[in-house]
């Protein structure tokens, strides 16, 4: 069945660009050279696709601005080619709340993380700051990102730091068919998930329904 991520690209892929309708600065190479005169996006663009923190952190608070043209930030590109030291010491230099900034489609790093399906960088982003600091929102769309895509280590591990009553009825009713499809449910539920299946979405419509699915929620992940 379709599955609705809200995605920014097809197949639950991000893009990148490096270019800026309206750069904002601009460094010179080694060489000095008017020709070899560099965007100052362009540089935390590299720098943080290499994970040069030594670099990017000469431009100060400019590593919290936009380097492209999907407003991604220096942490997003950094997330997205799993630098995990550079996106630590970015986090040990802003703050946790810089894990809150969004690009152009509303989404944070860990959004990121957990749409490239890494554990490892997910798991990166939510220690490098108390967890507590990141929004119920930030938590709650990372955790029905990684659900969508099937990503389950991930959606395992932020079933246990989301809360799920933030969960809107369809939010809830979408986070149930796509775990009972990773097949994260106990073998007694077996039937109760392949019953859940067969379902149209209307089969949650009343309250009656809804109200049960908190209980099997508790026990998906155990």
């Amino acid at each position: 069945m379709p599955r609705e991520t809200g995605l920014d690209q097809p197949n639950g892929s991000i893009e990148t660009e490096t270019g800026l309708d309206q750069p904002n600065g601009s460094t010179q190479t080694e060489t000095g050279s008017a020709q070899n005169v560099l965007p100052k996006h362009i540089v935390l663009h590299v720098a943080a696709l290499r994970g040069n923190f030594e670099t990017a952190e000469k431009y100060g608070d400019d590593l919290k601005e936009p380097i492209s043209r999907n407003r991604e930030t220096a942490l997003h590109v950094a997330t997205l080619a799993g630098q995990k030291e550079f996106v630590k010491k970015l986090v040990e230099k802003f703050g946790p709340s810089i894990r809150e900034i969004q690009n152009g489609m509303g989404k944070d790093a860990l959004s990121y993380a957990a749409t490239m399906g890494s554990l490892e960088m997910v798991k990166v982003i939510v220690e490098a700051g108390n967890f507590s600091c990141l929004s119920l929102e930030s938590r709650k769309k990372a955790f029905l990102m990684a659900a969508g895509l099937g990503h389950r280590d991930i959606t395992k591990y932020l079933f246990e730091l989301t809360e799920l009553q933030v969960l809107k009825h369809e939010e809830m009713r979408r986070l149930y068919i796509y775990c009972v499809e990773m097949g994260l449910y106990a073998p007694d539920q077996e039937v109760a998930a392949l019953s859940v299946l067969a379902r149209t979405p209307s089969a949650f419509s009343d309250e009656s329904q809804s109200s049960g699915l908190f209980n099997r929620f508790a026990r998906l992940c155990e």
